[in-house]
Order: C-alpha cells, then structure tokens, then sequence
C-alpha cells in the first residue's frame, strides 16, 4: 500500500527510522521534509486518479513531482522514463 511506505517519511520517524537507516537509501542530502510533502502530494493525486477525479488540473506540477521522487530513488529508472514518457507532449497538446 502506498500509504505505508509515505508513512515512513513523516516527522514521527525521523529519528526512528530516518537518521539510522532509511537515508541511507537516497542521495546525500535529501531532505526527509521535501521528500515527505511530495510523497504525500503524489498519495493524494493517486486517490485522486483512483475516485476518478479530473487530473488535469495541474497535472504537470504533479509530473514534475513524480521525477522529483524517482530522481531520488533511481537514476536508471529517471533515465527510461525521460526516454520514454509521452506524458509533456501529450500535456502539451492538451486544449
């Protein structure tokens, strides 16, 4: 579930689970604070594609969260989605 891993993240586990393992997993200097606001951010827009909700209301803060959050986590993975992702053409194109 997304929610449990976004928990991970909050202020309650900083010390707990934060500064003795769970930075170890990101690039030097990652702030647990940002990293935090944008996993919760990204949560909340899943729910939103979840209940069907309209999405393209500042979908592109939204995609620039998403590499954000994968810039953190892979930079394979950063490298085949701006290889691969259609998602700012198609925002582009959008009426």
């Amino acid at each position: 579930m997304f929610g449990f891993w976004t928990y991970l993240f909050v202020d309650a586990h900083e010390k707990t689970i934060w500064v003795p393992h769970l930075y170890k997993a990101f690039p030097a200097g990652t702030d647990r604070n940002a990293l935090n606001d944008a996993l919760a951010a990204l949560r909340d827009f899943r729910n939103r594609v979840a209940h069907h909700e309209n999405i393209l209301s500042g979908s592109e803060s939204e995609r620039r969260r998403i590499v954000y959050v994968i810039r953190l986590l892979s930079s394979d993975v950063l490298a085949h989605v701006k290889a691969s992702s259609e998602v700012s053409a198609i925002l582009a194109d959008r009426p």
